[in-house]
C-alpha cells in the first residue's frame, strides 16, 4: 500500500526549505568575487592590461610619464590618472586627479572605490608645513587581496600598506591641504606618516 503525502506536511516543508536554502547558497557563492579578489580589480593591483582596458591611454597631450582616463577640469593634473607605475606586471601606484574643491570624504570614497572591498583606511595625518613649506594630509590602506597579490616584500612595507597623500597644488608647485579644498591624490605602494614629505 502506497502512503501518500501531503503538500503541507512536516516532512515535505523541511524538505522545499532545505532546497531554498540550498539554491540561495549557491546562488551568493556564484555572485561572490574570488577568494584573493584578484580576478576583479580593476584599480590598484590590477593586471596593467586591464587598467589599459578600462582607463584610455592618452599619448598626444600628456606632459608626465603616461596619462589615463579623461581630462579633469580644474584640477592641477590635467588627466584622471598619471604617473601610473607597475610592480609584477601590475598596478601599484599613480597620482589620481580631483576636480578643484573636492571635499576629504569624497577624495577617500573616490580613492577607496579603486581598491578591493577588503581595504581598511588608517588615521589621517596632517603634515602642516613640512621641510620645504608645503601641507597635505596622509592616511594609509591596507587590503589582504592586495598583500596577497604583491606578497610581503612586493610593497614597500612588509604588512602591505598602500599610502594616500592628499593637497592642492598651488601655481607655483606647492601644496596645500584643507579638507574642503583637494585636486590631487598620490598612492604609492609604502607607508607614509606625518614625518613623509608632502
Amino acid at each position: 500500500m502506497t502512503r501518500l503525502v501531503h503538500h503541507n506536511s512536516p516532512s515535505i516543508r523541511w524538505l522545499r526549505s532545505v532546497l531554498v536554502a540550498a539554491v540561495t547558497a549557491s546562488t551568493l557563492l556564484i555572485a561572490l568575487p574570488t577568494p584573493a579578489g584578484a580576478s576583479r580589480l580593476s584599480g590598484f593591483g590590477a593586471p596593467l592590461s586591464t587598467w589599459q582596458s578600462m582607463y584610455r591611454a592618452d599619448t598626444g597631450n600628456c606632459n608626465a610619464s603616461n596619462c589615463y582616463g579623461p581630462v579633469v577640469p580644474h584640477s592641477s593634473a590635467r588627466y584622471e590618472f598619471t604617473y601610473v607605475t607597475t610592480a609584477r606586471g601590475r598596478v601599484d601606484g599613480f597620482d589620481e586627479a580631483l576636480a578643484h574643491g573636492t571635499p576629504l570624504l569624497r577624495a577617500q570614497l573616490e580613492i577607496a572605490q579603486l581598491f578591493p572591498a577588503d581595504v581598511q583606511m588608517g588615521s589621517l595625518q596632517i603634515v602642516h608645513h613640512d621641510a620645504f613649506g608645503n601641507s597635505c594630509a596622509f592616511y594609509d590602506l591596507q587590503s589582504k587581496t592586495i598583500l596577497s597579490i604583491f606578497g610581503k616584500r612586493g610593497l614597500g612595507s612588509a604588512d602591505g600598506t598602500v599610502g594616500v597623500e592628499l593637497a592642492t597644488v598651488l601655481p607655483s608647485g606647492a601644496t596645500t591641504y584643507n579638507p574642503d579644498d583637494l585636486d590631487l591624490a598620490l598612492i604609492v605602494p609604502t607607508y607614509v606618516g606625518s614625518d613623509s614629505y608632502c
